[in-house]
């Protein structure tokens, strides 16, 4: 009877003071909302959990190691790109669900396609000799399924396909699907893929507690937020137990203009994502797009970089890179977790816009953004490389984790960037001081032409006056 009885209350309040236990064969529906457990989750065999309608679920704070349990699922949607040329990087907010208790790996056939509010097909995982993933019927193309851990390399991208060996955590590629699928749910105005988005249903164990991420110095990894629920970035990044990490996130952007699997046209790059300071929104530069050689290296110089956008939370299942600062750890945690809805600013997940992404709530309107200058260099008049000085009463003139942001692309022939301690970087930041003289170094390969194209700036006073002071040093 007590665990039928907090069942109840949950469905009810949305809101549980202790366990969540769903019974074989039954089910809770939620609909925008979100759905707090304090402890743990025990979904019995086909029980289920339906979040829908941009409902998340979210565990307390004290949950170390997840000792969530039972062979039900949790059942939750996210959109990704319906280009089948262009990648997004994931990270699953679920697991395998069986008897064993805690979190467990996950693998692309627990993805679904939804056929209606609460059923769902499973997704098809195609042979690898098929290049281009479908929409109706849901078919992945499990040839561009891989995932990247502690490495500079492009060449040690470890291919997964279809195996189930994701673990918590691990964040993955995938390449969207062609065609439409009409069919709409419940309190969606959007199909599963108008043409323009691809709607996944994630059907599995949730993620919980304390998620370990291994990191090497100098080092990237793919990750990202795998919990059913949107994740503060800037709590992850700036939280001192994490100081094995940089304190900076890359997100992969493609052109999406660009329309080949091969990898000399291949055009992507990826934007930086610097907190600063957890009580602001964080600053974001685009990606430059450059393109590559069958074996990874630079071909050319792209003629388009990305676009600007609001990194503070992730949404359900967006993929990113950290860098590692130190060998050792970061940890993910429920205490990282938030309930804010996609269709709100400062939350974005990289795919082409949909109605959905431009909708604002008053939720928005307390938002912070750090004073800075952003500064647009048009390159060889093919491509723009945008940096941001970032003003901060808390930073040095030394490099301050989680505030300055390390350039991640360094192979372009020509670039422009800061340069601090003798290394070039995308974001930096810096106390204001009318006096301060700040050097903007540049690279290039051969003759080049450098276009200062335009200087955007948030600051209340004394712009110009800085601005004055910008010197550029000579060329690298």
């Amino acid at each position: 009877m007590k665990n039928i009885f907090i069942t109840i209350l949950c469905f009810l309040s949305i809101n549980c003071t202790a366990q969540l236990y769903v019974s074989s064969n039954s089910y809770l529906y939620v609909k925008d909302r979100v759905l707090f457990v304090n402890q743990d989750i025990n979904l019995q065999n086909n029980g289920f959990v339906y979040l829908r309608n941009e409902s998340q679920l979210v565990q307390g704070l004290a949950t170390t190691t997840s000792t969530n349990r039972g062979q039900g699922k949790v059942s939750l949607f996210q959109e990704g790109t319906s280009d089948n040329f262009d990648y997004n990087y994931w990270c699953s907010p679920v697991g395998n669900s069986s008897t064993t208790t805690g979190n467990e790996n996950f693998g692309i056939l627990m993805l679904n396609s939804p056929t209606s509010v609460t059923a769902s097909t499973p997704a098809v995982a195609l042979p690898l000799s098929n290049y281009n993933g479908t929409s109706q019927p849901l078919q992945i193309a499990s040839r561009w399924i891989y995932k990247f851990v502690n490495s500079t390399n492009y060449s040690q991208w470890l291919f997964l396909g279809a195996n189930p060996s994701l673990l918590p955590g691990e964040g993955f590629t995938m390449k969207g699907t062609s065609g439409t699928d009409t069919t709409v749910i419940e309190g969606n105005t959007i199909q599963n893929n108008p043409g323009s988005a691809q709607r996944y249903d994630f059907r599995g164990k949730p993620n919980n507690g304390t998620i370990p991420v291994s990191v090497l110095t100098n080092n990237y990894t793919l990750t990202g937020n795998p919990y059913p629920s949107a994740m503060n970035v800037s709590a992850f990044l700036l939280d001192p137990s994490n100081a094995a990490g940089t304190g900076i996130a890359y997100y992969y952007e493609n052109d999406k203009n660009v329309n080949s699997h091969l990898v000399v046209q291949y055009r992507g790059g990826y934007g930086t994502f610097a907190p600063g300071d957890p009580a602001t929104n964080g600053i974001y530069t685009p990606a430059t797009f450059n393109s590559y050689n069958d074996d990874g290296s630079l071909n050319s110089i792209g003629p388009s970089s990305g676009a600007v956008y609001q990194r503070k939370f992730a949404p359900i299942g967006q993929g990113f890179m950290i860098h590692g600062a130190a060998t050792g750890t970061v940890s993910l945690k429920n205490s990282y977790r938030v309930y804010y809805k996609e269709s709100n600013t400062l939350s974005h997940f990289e795919r082409v816009a949909t109605n959905a992404d431009s909708n604002t709530s008053p939720q928005d309107t307390t938002s912070v953004e750090i004073p800075h200058l952003r500064i647009n260099t048009i390159l060889n008049n093919q491509f723009t490389r945008q940096i941001a000085l970032a003003f901060l009463p808390q930073a040095t003139d030394s490099i301050d984790r989680g505030i300055d942001a390390k350039n991640m692309t360094t192979d372009l022939p020509t670039d422009a960037y800061f340069f601090l301690e003798e290394e070039p970087y995308i974001i930096q930041g810096i106390a204001f001081e009318q006096s301060k003289r700040i050097k903007l170094g540049v690279k290039s390969g051969g003759n080049s032409n450098f276009i200062l194209l335009k200087l955007s700036t948030l600051m209340k006073t004394k712009t110009f006056m800085f601005m004055t002071h910008l010197i550029i040093p000579t060329m690298t």
